[in-house]
């Protein structure tokens, strides 16, 4: 398995981000204008079309309010370079401003290591500038 994190601080509070990041049916904020949700529930399915035009089905493992925690699995996506993805989004409050990490664990498919790695962290990284436009913090 390898892994991937990404760290960052996004300046707002953290509820305000919680409150995009927690609607796992919506993905308004990182530019993704239709999502489908088969349910807004723990293991509820969403699939959205990425901006390359890969359909992607994600599943939906954790949804932790209180410690601010957001989980899920990429099922059916064979045009990606890796399989048994796992991802978190682990949020916390630090000073008014929202500490955030984005973590994933994965099989690379057909690609290195660190191709697969580099892949994840540009999405990680283009997803949290997404958020935190979307929070208002930049």
């Amino acid at each position: 398995m390898t892994e991937q994190t990404v760290a960052s601080t996004i300046p707002a509070p953290i509820e305000k981000v919680w409150a995009i990041l927690r609607d796992f049916g919506d993905l308004r904020w990182g530019n993704i204008q239709s999502t489908e949700l088969d349910r807004n529930e723990i293991g509820g399915v969403r699939t959205f079309t990425s901006s390359t035009g890969l359909v992607i089905r994600e599943r939906l493992e954790r949804l932790d309010d209180e410690d601010h925690v957001l989980a899920y699995t990429m099922l059916d996506a064979p045009e990606l370079p890796w399989t048994d993805y796992l991802a978190h989004i682990r949020l916390n409050d630090i000073d008014g401003h929202t500490a955030l990490e984005w973590h994933a664990r994965f099989e690379p498919r057909n690609v290195t290591a660190d191709q697969a790695q580099a892949i994840v962290r540009a999405i990680f990284e283009n997803g949290i500038g997404n958020l935190q436009r979307a929070a208002g913090g930049g």
